[in-house]
């Protein structure tokens, strides 16, 4: 059994972000163990807790963007699986 039962990796669609993916996807390969990609979207309420129509507007696209950074990062993932052999 390796160091590590599961790896996390937070990704934003930066290169940076890529380049984390390719060495975590790597390295859960060596382990082995389960890699979780995660992107996290902060979103900010008025203070007395209601949304206004702009908020949720801003809300749906920040959620949807972050969707599509999670599935392109999957799919990364399984493309560097794939090529690696992992």
């Amino acid at each position: 059994m390796g160091a590590y039962d599961r790896i996390l990796v937070a990704v934003d669609g930066s290169e940076t972000s890529d380049w984390a993916l390719r060495e975590a996807t790597r390295l859960a390969h060596d382990e082995p163990a389960r890699l979780r990609i995660v992107h996290v979207v902060g979103i900010l309420l008025q203070e007395d807790g209601n949304r206004s129509e702009d908020a949720e507007r801003f809300r749906s696209v920040m959620m949807a963007n972050g969707e599509e950074i999670l599935d392109d990062a999957v799919d990364r993932a399984h493309e560097i699986a794939d090529r690696e052999s992992v």
